[in-house]
């Protein structure tokens, strides 16, 4: 989403200094042109910087908008939690699922929708 806000903030950017330097080309401009351009200057510098600002957040590892993030968990066992990020993919995952079998290893997969579409079978 990051990324359709750049986007749309580079557009109305590109957009908005063809029409005013169209109007200062075109002669003086006017009262009203004036604080157009400033409201559209605003305008684009808000979108831009909470366009930034949703980017940097989204590839944040301390901080979510939901849930809750757990980076430890109270047990009297000595454990380790193995988690995947990213899959299904083609190329690793039956090889690491082959493995985890063979050693008996628990593991959780946090799945992407663009693979899980390009793999539905190994989603599975």
């Amino acid at each position: 989403m990051a990324d359709y806000l750049l986007a749309f903030a580079s557009i109305a950017l590109v957009a908005g200094g063809v029409v005013l330097g169209w109007r200062l080309l075109a002669g003086v401009p006017s009262a009203t042109s004036r604080v157009l351009g400033r409201w559209a200057l605003a305008l684009i510098v808000g979108v831009a910087a909470t366009g930034v600002g949703v980017y940097k957040l989204s590839g944040s590892r301390t901080f979510q908008i939901t849930g809750q993030l757990r980076s430890r968990a109270e047990t009297p066992d000595k454990v380790v939690a193995l988690t995947f990020d990213d899959g299904p993919t083609a190329e690793y995952t039956d090889e690491v699922l082959a493995l985890l079998r063979a050693k008996e290893v628990t593991a959780t997969f946090y799945l992407t929708g663009r693979e899980c579409e390009e793999n539905p079978a190994m989603l599975r």
